[in-house]
């Protein structure tokens, strides 16, 4: 099982917004595959999943959250992960894994929907 958070990387940002789910929780979804996109006070960030897995959240789109909280959990046994209903706590550590450079690509405020 993996869990899957935004860690802050701007000092002004304590919270992002839930833009736009592009998988829905119990889905399939492959590594690198787009799952949702999440707005902070300055860009908008595509998240990808960072393997292969079902997922698990209870996200919905304008939903804001604290930066730190787990956005989805990954498992690769469908099982496990139906029986995760709200992921959402506040990480304590931050060392599950970060999205990172190589797990989003930014997108200008210009080029968002």
């Amino acid at each position: 099982m993996t869990e899957v958070f935004y860690k802050k990387n701007n000092v002004n940002d304590e919270n992002i917004q839930i833009v736009e789910i592009h998988k829905e929780s119990g889905s399939f979804v492959e590594q690198n595959e787009l799952i949702l996109d999440v707005e902070t006070s300055k860009e908008n960030i595509e998240i990808v999943a960072p393997e292969d897995g079902y997922i698990s959240h209870s996200l919905e789109e304008g939903m804001t959250i604290s930066v730190g909280q787990i956005l989805f959990i990954i498992d690769d046994d469908k099982a496990n992960n139906q029986k995760i209903r709200n992921p959402q706590t506040v990480c304590d550590s931050c060392d599950s894994k970060e999205i990172s450079e190589a797990r989003f690509s930014k997108k200008s405020p210009k080029d968002s929907y």
